[in-house]
């Protein structure tokens, strides 16, 4: 499978926003910089669902713009090669530190991008393994042709939207925006735990802070595993 071409960071980093609506849970780090980066370098190295490329978050540290401006794909393969190398020496302006890796792993991947459907995780490595653990979603990496126009980037990110961001998620942002209503009302909003279907009844706040935190609380995943 060929690489992809590649948008800028900066380019990822604005549409992230335009992706991830207000309200949807763990927006903040969805949506950072960090984020775009994390993107950007699985991008790079082709770590896309179906490729059989994966990336290793200690991989989007060793990145530096230098690299970032190689783009053509020998240049591309022949870094995901050696950024796989255990190597102790400085990279001159990397992006980040070392041990920025876990704050990557954990609140970029694991506990935002994971969450929405827009990363995939490798199954059946162990804890303890070197080797690369996460991907792309194939739909969502198609969000970041360079090629898009801003026309067809919002048709697409709308019907990716519409796919892979669960119920809960949805009527999340969705509560999100009615909290900028200056009429409060309570609106009951169903969801599902991993025995039976529930529904949830809130009082759509007048603050959009509020709304927020109370979309945050409602319909973080981990109520599908919730008895």
């Amino acid at each position: 499978m060929s690489l992809l071409p590649l948008c800028e960071w900066k380019e990822i980093h604005k549409r992230l926003a335009g992706i991830f609506p207000s309200g949807t849970p763990a927006r903040e780090h969805a949506i950072w910089e960090i984020a775009a980066k994390t993107i950007f370098v699985m991008l790079y190295v082709g770590a896309v669902e179906g490729s059989g490329r994966w990336l290793r978050p200690d991989q989007v540290t060793r990145m530096t713009d230098k690299q970032a401006a190689r783009i053509d794909e020998a240049a591309r393969l022949k870094w995901t090669k050696d950024s796989m190398r255990s190597d102790k020496r400085q990279i001159p302006k990397r992006w980040y530190a070392v041990n920025m890796r876990e704050s990557i792993r954990d609140d970029t991947i694991r506990y935002s991008l994971i969450p929405t459907g827009s990363v995939i995780a490798r199954p059946g490595l162990t804890t303890t393994s070197p080797a690369g653990r996460y991907a792309l979603q194939g739909e969502f990496a198609d969000l970041f042709d360079p090629a898009l126009t801003e026309s067809s980037f919002e048709a697409k990110a709308s019907a990716w939207r519409d796919k892979h961001l669960n119920a809960g998620q949805l009527h999340a942002s969705q509560l999100c925006a009615i909290g900028r209503s200056p009429a409060a009302s309570t609106y009951s909003l169903p969801f599902r735990t991993a025995r039976r279907a529930r529904c949830l009844r809130v009082q759509a706040p007048t603050s959009p802070g509020r709304s927020s935190k109370c979309s945050r609380r409602a319909f973080w995943p981990s109520l599908e595993s919730s008895s």
